[in-house]
């Protein structure tokens, strides 16, 4: 664990996973804890030790601007551990917090699924009919907007124009003769 937690108050933050990539973006409010902030089976003496080691998880500001406000963990886990009622309710908003995370995760898998297909589709430089049917009709189920789906072709190099037309536009170099 990390030896600092963070709870995110303003602005949108991406988690990302060393194996996975992206896995989540986050709001304020519930399921805004950056990690872990509560365990009630950390050894108290071991928690003195907590060094900053390599995390797997990475935390991205993901709007102009993100506020966070910051604990020392060892110092949190320690008061929380002192009082056995702080200690019932740091587990139930740790719990609370992973359900938000978890539903929040869930709401976001259609985008994420539909820019894997997308970038499928772009690799090979064309898009045939057949893909470009499947990814509207996916898109349309899963309520994907067209401001979602142009800029999802913005980030993959891609423009309207060229998605609906099916190929990628080669950059044209004019010569002239004198």
């Amino acid at each position: 664990p990390m030896p600092e937690v963070h709870y995110l108050l303003a602005g949108n933050v991406s988690v990302f996973n060393g194996s996975d990539g992206h896995v989540v973006d986050l709001e304020p409010g519930s399921g805004a804890w950056l990690g872990e902030f509560y365990d009630p089976n950390y050894d108290l003496k071991v928690v003195d030790e907590i060094k900053k080691e390599a995390s797997s998880v990475t935390y991205k500001c993901a709007s102009k601007n993100c506020r966070t406000v910051r604990f020392c963990r060892a110092t949190l886990q320690k008061f929380i551990s002192g009082n056995p009622r702080l200690a019932n309710a740091a587990v139930r908003a740790e719990v609370d917090d992973l359900w938000a995370k978890i539903r929040t995760s869930r709401s976001q898998q259609p985008k994420q699924t539909y820019k894997a297909m997308l970038n499928v589709a772009v690799s090979d430089g064309r898009i045939d009919p057949q893909e470009r049917c499947m990814l509207k009709a996916f898109g349309n189920r899963q309520g994907i907007t067209m401001a979602e789906h142009e800029e999802m072709l913005k980030n993959v190099g891609w423009t309207p124009r060229e998605f609906e037309r099916g190929y990628k536009s080669a950059k044209r170099k004019w010569l002239w003769w004198t």
